[in-house]
């Protein structure tokens, strides 16, 4: 396996070495047009999750002098929705900055040139479905799952701290959130038990400190209670980590 470091964020200078460089291939892709230097612009719709993808776009729109205006959709179903919509009012013209809500399928209906979707099979059948109406081409990130496989001998230290980042990361409500664990049958026990200190390091309060976050929303919640009861009527040992400091 070879590692691979990956930067979420750039500086204001990297973003403006991508957009230079860019230029000299004639053309560059926002999040939401496609400008062509000869003079051809595209508008392009995109659907992100809300949980991860929504907060990095926050994150990356210091640079919004050096893009075209944009439009934001997140997730309806967040509670604090009107608050950011404020927020965004009072920050920029709406000329340049606009937050819509709704769901998904009445977003998709819009006629953009291209539509960019980053969410569930479900919801991508409905997104395709209703952008056929104005024959908008799609591109379709649909959902799969993240296993981690840790070699025999490698640290299980090392591995239980950068899966508990990945998995706990604003809930595990992120698209590349570990789901499970392939561990050799030797080693279960020791790195349940790497995996519980982490976890302890990481949030010393539990699930109830200000380091946590919760579930988006009452459903989603539902629906890991009713996985985790399934996952234990079929055998499933369920080990709860305390909330407390064991060092």
């Amino acid at each position: 396996m070879i590692p691979v470091k990956i930067s979420l964020l750039m500086n204001l200078h990297q973003h403006k070495s991508f957009i230079f460089n860019s230029i000299r291939r004639k053309t560059f892709n926002t999040n939401f047009w496609e400008v062509d230097f000869k003079g051809f612009t595209k508008q392009i719709g995109r659907l992100i999750k809300f949980e991860t993808d929504f907060t990095l776009y926050l994150f990356t729109r210091h640079f919004v002098s050096d893009v075209p205006p944009f439009g934001l959709k997140p997730r309806h179903q967040v509670n604090l929705l009107l608050l950011i919509a404020a927020m965004f009012s009072e920050i920029f013209p709406k000329e340049q900055v606009t937050l819509v809500n709704g769901d998904g399928a009445a977003f998709s209906k819009l006629p953009f040139d291209h539509l960019i979707f980053t969410g569930s099979k479900a919801v991508g059948r409905s997104v395709m479905k209703a952008a056929s109406e104005n024959l908008v081409p799609l591109t379709l990130e649909l959902g799969g799952k993240s296993p981690v496989i840790i070699s025999k001998g490698y640290s299980l230290e090392k591995a239980a701290s950068r899966i508990v980042y990945g998995k706990l990361l604003s809930a595990g409500q992120t698209c590349i959130a570990p789901d499970y664990a392939l561990v050799h049958e030797t080693e279960v026990n020791a790195f349940i038990k790497a995996y519980d200190h982490h976890v302890k390091l990481a949030y010393p309060e539990g699930p109830t400190g200000d380091d946590y976050t919760s579930i988006v929303n009452d459903q989603q919640y539902a629906i890991l209670k009713k996985l985790l009861n399934d996952a234990e009527a079929h055998g499933a040992k369920i080990i709860e980590v305390e909330g407390k400091k064991d060092y």
